[in-house]
């Protein structure tokens, strides 16, 4: 699954919006949903029912992998 995240910049006058492109599978989707809504990756872990410590490798796993695409 290919997810899109958009993020404005303003630098004094110049504002633009930036595009970051990820694949993830529909489970490590999941993983980013629940650190999202508990803002707390122990939280998040404890909801999945898995280690934090797996919550926390999906999540540097795919943050590692963004890629800029404009």
């Amino acid at each position: 699954m290919n997810v899109y995240f958009f993020r404005t910049e303003t630098r004094g006058e110049r504002f633009s919006i930036v595009e970051y492109f990820v694949s993830v599978n529909r489970g490590d989707l999941n993983v980013f949903i629940f650190v999202a809504k508990s803002n707390n990756v122990t939280e998040a872990a404890h909801s999945l029912n898995v280690s934090a410590s797996t919550v926390s490798r999906k999540l540097a796993g795919h943050c590692l992998s963004w890629h800029l695409r404009h």
